[in-house]
């Protein structure tokens, strides 16, 4: 059986940024804590209270560090 990813137990230094449109909103966070967290960055739209829209962005070293072990899934 397929294991789903496993989430990083750690989330630091969460900053949330207002945009000049009212329905976007940017979250600055950090995962994995420790000395050396990794830079993460997530952006919503939302309408009537609800989220219609979800994106997420990393860099080369966070993805690299979430193939090998925070969130990748085993094979098979």
């Amino acid at each position: 059986m397929r294991e789903a990813g496993r989430r990083p137990g750690a989330v630091a230094g969460v900053v949330v940024h207002e945009t000049l449109d009212p329905e976007v909103v940017v979250v600055e966070l950090a995962l994995g804590g420790g000395d050396d967290p990794l830079p993460y960055v997530q952006v919503f739209r939302v309408r009537d209270g609800q989220i219609v829209s979800f994106r997420d962005y990393f860099g080369p070293r966070t993805a690299a560090a979430l193939a090998a072990g925070l969130g990748a899934a085993p094979a098979g």
